[in-house]
């Protein structure tokens, strides 16, 4: 089993939430007491000059994916299984903020190579060593050890990703091992 990280591909849309901090709260929120509600959202067609590509996931960042309908339609009932489809506010477009609801105990931080604020807790990590037989049925999901974890997926997810032909983010394989079943 492969674990990814989900990131942007540089020449596609963006999308940026008018109230980027209560937006990222409530992605981050676990224990439920945040109520959604429809984020205002605005899509970036360009940067620095350069025109980008329509993605069907315009980039925000790492622990959510904003999804356009393509998305929607063909991977909707499969990420329901693994998170929440959350409407949000576009002049442009009808988007959603997927959020994965899964969090995982998975990585092992005594073999990863982590970095630590001074109160213990961890800061980054640069080298991701995952617990194999935590990752069982974990095609999409987050890690307990921040308080804004960014989204991981498994070969699963990511197979339906790319078989449903869909543009915008690419996966970067962080660690392959063997999970016994």
């Amino acid at each position: 089993m492969r674990v990814y990280k989900v990131l942007p591909k540089n020449d596609h849309d963006l999308c940026h939430p008018e109230d980027w901090e209560g937006f990222n709260n409530a992605i981050a929120d676990r224990s439920g007491s945040i109520d959604w509600r429809p984020f205002r959202v605005r899509l970036v067609h360009s940067s620095e000059g350069r025109k980008l590509r329509r993605s069907d996931a315009p980039w925000w960042g790492s622990h959510v994916l904003i999804l356009r309908p393509k998305a929607v339609e063909l991977l909707g009932p499969y990420l329901r299984e693994h998170g929440q489809l959350l409407s949000l506010e576009c002049d442009e477009d009808v988007l959603q903020a997927f959020k994965a609801s899964r969090v995982v105990d998975a990585l092992s931080t005594t073999d990863s190579d982590v970095a630590r604020f001074s109160d213990g807790s961890i800061s980054i990590v640069w080298r991701h060593v995952f617990k194999p037989e935590a990752l069982l049925g974990a095609d999409v999901f987050k890690l307990p050890n921040f308080n804004v974890s960014p989204i991981f997926a498994t070969d699963p997810f990511v197979e339906r990703w790319r078989s449903a032909g869909l543009e915008g983010v690419e996966f970067d394989e962080i660690w392959a091992g063997e999970v016994k079943h």
